[in-house]
């Protein structure tokens, strides 16, 4: 457990961009981990599916949340086949920020999900290193947050839903003063735009049907 104590710790300190937490926009991270997988997104023929709206605040280590929803992505996309579906939702409720990433991929067995957080567990086998929910979990409980997962491995409507939890910021980005606010000039890039864009009713995407009727998995 040392050795893991080590590693995490270190891969933290390496996520770091600033000394203390800053706000943030939430659409302006998640746009970011979009970015750094466009071409995986476009190699898979992802159905890419957004449902971000307006500006919600988080103060956050932004390269620590950026490598949270960045590290689902990449999970998300190896776990679907070409032409799958990737779903990111951002909601605020009750003062609490929820980042949702979703997929239709082949789902996580009720053993496995139990195990997902452990360390060194990985259902990749060799492509694997079992570190990268770990941790995440690290990093969301850091922020006082919470990272939740449902699987289905039911033929039809397999897939995973992981779900983010972080506290939000009652303030808009503009009412704190410069120097209070992370350098956001890397991440402030054009949005994403995948040709195999989707935006369909939230009543009719796999997605709900997931997280509506899938038995939950907790992180807390």
């Amino acid at each position: 457990m040392a050795t893991l104590s080590q590693i995490a710790t270190g891969t933290l300190r390496l996520a770091k961009d600033c000394p203390s937490p800053q706000p943030v926009s939430v659409s302006v991270l998640t746009e970011a981990a979009l970015r750094i997988h466009q071409r995986a997104i476009d190699a898979k023929r992802a159905h890419l599916v957004k449902d971000v709206r307006g500006e919600i605040i988080v103060e956050a280590y932004t390269r620590e949340i950026l490598q949270v929803v960045s590290n689902l992505i990449v999970n998300a996309l190896d776990a679907i086949l070409e032409d799958g579906t990737l779903h990111l939702r951002v909601r605020k409720s009750g003062g609490r920020v929820r980042i949702v990433i979703a997929d239709n991929g082949h789902g996580i067995s009720k053993e496995n999900v139990a195990q997902l957080f452990q360390p060194f567990f990985t259902t990749k086998g060799g492509r694997g290193t079992g570190l990268g929910l770990c941790v995440s979990k690290r990093i969301i409980d850091h922020h006082n947050g919470t990272i939740r997962v449902r699987s289905s491995v039911c033929p039809g409507r397999s897939g995973t839903t992981f779900q983010i939890s972080l506290p939000a910021q009652s303030r808009s980005l503009n009412s704190f003063k410069a120097e209070h606010v992370c350098d956001r000039r890397r991440l402030m890039q054009p949005t994403v735009k995948s040709r195999y864009e989707t935006s369909l009713p939230e009543r009719q995407h796999p997605f709900w049907q997931l997280h509506n009727h899938v038995p939950r998995g907790n992180a807390n």
